[in-house]
């Protein structure tokens, strides 16, 4: 009688080599998902500092438009005289823009006796929505101010105005009359206190005796992403400038 072969007995895992492969495989994944932490972390980065670099650029472009256009519309454009600045009765003087705003006083020498404009502020007329047939001769206000972010912050945020120009009401369907700035660009290290690190420089016709003087203005924005990078642990920077020319020459 033959004897049917046996099969061979069937052999399992031992426990090292268990522990071996749960080892290898929580190494292999702990790699794996470090260089995922990392890519996150540094596509946060990248999208942090472009969205930095972004609203800062959208800001400088948008105040060299509102530089060309301001003075828009002239005063003579209701008046053979330009004496119509001093003389237009108050409905009228909504209608027509003086291209920079002067403070303590529109005669003040920028500079020197202007606290507006320097080096931190700005504030010009012109009319922002000139096809806007609810109100098509409404002059608006546009201010800039540098103010400081809240302690320990070492940045400053650069706040922006539009009001409708006095002595008139906004009327329906006109630029709204906020009462306080909003923040423009955030995370700005221009420092007022360095006479050196200015966000507007101005060139006049001759001297800068008044602010209607200006011709072109120059804008310099230091800017840092709002979290440092993660590898460095620094923040990163970026300069933008512009360069705005006013192209109303009156006066």
């Amino acid at each position: 009688m033959k004897r049917t072969p046996s099969l061979p007995q069937a052999r399992g895992f031992s426990l090292l080599e268990l522990l071996v492969a749960m080892a290898i495989f929580l190494t292999i994944s702990w790699a794996i998902f470090g260089l995922l932490d990392v890519a996150q972390q540094r596509y946060r980065s990248e999208q942090d500092f472009m969205d930095s670099f972004q609203n800062a650029r959208v800001g400088v472009e948008q105040m060299v438009r509102e530089v060309h256009d301001a003075g828009y519309p002239r005063p003579y454009t209701y008046t053979a005289t330009p004496d119509i600045i001093l003389t237009a009765t108050p409905d009228l003087q909504r209608r027509f823009a003086i291209p920079f705003r002067g403070t303590p006083s529109q005669a003040c020498m920028v500079g020197l006796g202007c606290t507006v404009p320097d080096g931190f502020n700005l504030s010009l007329e012109l009319d922002m929505d000139p096809m806007n047939p609810a109100c098509p001769e409404q002059v608006e206000i546009v201010d800039y101010s540098l103010v400081p972010d809240p302690a320990p912050a070492v940045t400053r945020t650069l706040m922006r105005r539009v009001q409708s120009k006095p002595p008139i009401m906004s009327p329906g369907g006109c630029m709204p009359n906020p009462a306080n700035f909003v923040p423009f660009v955030e995370n700005v290290l221009n420092d007022p206190a360095n006479p050196l690190d200015r966000v507007f420089t101005y060139e006049c016709t001759g001297a800068c005796t008044t602010p209607e003087t200006i011709r072109t203005v120059h804008i310099r924005l230091r800017v840092r992403s709002s979290r440092p990078d993660p590898r460095t642990r620094q923040f990163r920077l970026i300069t933008l400038n512009g360069t705005a020319r006013r192209i109303n020459l009156y006066p």
